[in-house]
């Protein structure tokens, strides 16, 4: 329910922006989006999934990094929205809005870590409504504009901001416990590393989308991601997937309890995407009929969204569980290369007007990133099974 609120508020949120102020605002709205999406990607890795992992014994030092990531991110997101093109009034509420998002993600990891998934869904709820009411509101007023959309959504995220804090233990609220703010290089050692790869992906989506803006044109943006919107849901609702598959299996390992079941899972997950993926395609007349004007729907650049979404779910059960087994570095290094091929294949179709084949340059560096952490992860399993092998022979 979590996921699917906040994909809901978010997806309507862009078809808003798409449908009543034209390709080339929503180009440039993407490329907003893009920029806040690396920021709580970033927080996400050092404090969320870190307090995840690791456990509650690191809460007081993530609650102290929280706020150091919030401050780097503060001061660094302004300046780059106004070198994506963006109006200072832009990279205002685009810069409030980062932060509002920082510590409202912030209060879901907790409710996420204590296992109150339901209580994170009505969390969700409480932003998507009152994003959606603010929006709603500013459509009927005529004042509609990318910088209003952002201070919208950062009026929703306070709320679910409030609310999470009021429904945390005492302890674990955001602003609670200044004087026992500690520093642990535990956390750091960890969060430095698990930071860097979960922002890949993010870090690559913003330079796609730059890319295509700049070789092409915002309108241009704005059309590709349009087909995204499409496959968006799936992607989020596996991104979700992914979530609570992490949560469940460090718990788990923290109780010495670890289940083999990659292979169910992935055909769990395979299998509804695959018919997700041909009900759109086969659908793809009556969908480009609902496309305002000024865009050009393609056919192609959809199956690449559809592609890498199919890609996304055949290797989420292995980036669980590189996350969990491996060291962190080994994964961001394996990560690397696949975002590396990923973002250089995909820019070079941007630059080069190819804008349908973005996807498909993206699909191709999961598919290698996939590839490369799954022959890690069997070596590892063959070096853990070979000394009980021998100790066994004897």
């Amino acid at each position: 329910m979590s996921q699917a609120a906040t994909s809901l508020t978010n997806l309507l949120v862009s078809l808003a922006v798409a449908a009543l102020l034209g390709p080339s605002e929503f180009g440039l709205y993407s490329l907003a989006f893009a920029a806040l999406l690396l920021a709580t990607a970033l927080q996400t890795g050092w404090v969320g999934d870190t307090l995840t992992v690791l456990g509650e014994r690191v809460q007081v030092a993530a609650r102290w990094w929280q706020h150091v990531v919030t401050a780097a991110a503060a001061s660094i997101i302004f300046p780059v929205a106004i070198l994506l093109g963006m109006n200072r009034a832009e990279g205002l509420a685009l810069s409030c809005l980062t932060v509002v998002w920082l510590y409202e993600e912030y209060g879901r990891r907790r409710l996420m870590a204590a296992l109150r998934f339901g209580s994170q869904g009505v969390n969700d709820l409480i932003y998507g409504t009152v994003t959606g009411v603010a929006v709603a509101g500013l459509h009927g007023t005529n004042k509609l504009s990318v910088t209003t959309v952002l201070l919208a959504m950062a009026a929703g995220g306070c709320a679910a901001v409030l609310h999470a804090q009021l429904l945390l233990p005492r302890k674990t609220r955001i602003w609670s416990s200044f004087g026992e703010l500690a520093f642990r290089a535990e956390v750091f050692r960890y969060g430095v590393w698990r930071s860097a790869q979960a922002g890949l992906g993010s870090a690559q989506t913003l330079a796609v989308r730059y890319a295509t803006a700049a070789g092409v044109s915002l309108s241009a943006l704005g059309s590709l991601e349009l087909a995204r919107l499409v496959a968006a849901p799936l992607m989020t609702a596996l991104a979700g997937f992914a979530s609570v598959l992490l949560t469940t299996t460090s718990a788990e390992e923290h109780l010495g309890r670890r289940r083999h079941r990659s292979g169910r899972l992935t055909a769990l997950l395979t299998v509804p995407t695959a018919v997700y993926t041909a009900l759109v395609l086969w659908q793809f007349d009556a969908i480009a009929k609902v496309v305002g004007d000024g865009y050009q729907p393609d056919r192609w650049s959809l199956a690449g969204w559809l592609l890498v979404a199919l890609i996304i779910g055949l290797t989420q059960t292995v980036s669980v569980r590189a996350l969990i087994e491996l060291p962190s570095r080994t994964t961001f290094v394996l990560r690397t290369w696949g975002t590396v091929i990923g973002t250089v294949t995909a820019t070079a179709c941007a630059l080069g007007g190819l804008v349908a084949g973005v996807p498909f340059g993206l699909a191709a560096g999961t598919v290698i990133a996939g590839l490369l952490l799954h022959r890690r992860l069997r070596r590892g399993a063959k070096d853990q099974e070979a000394p009980r092998r021998s100790g066994t022979s004897r």
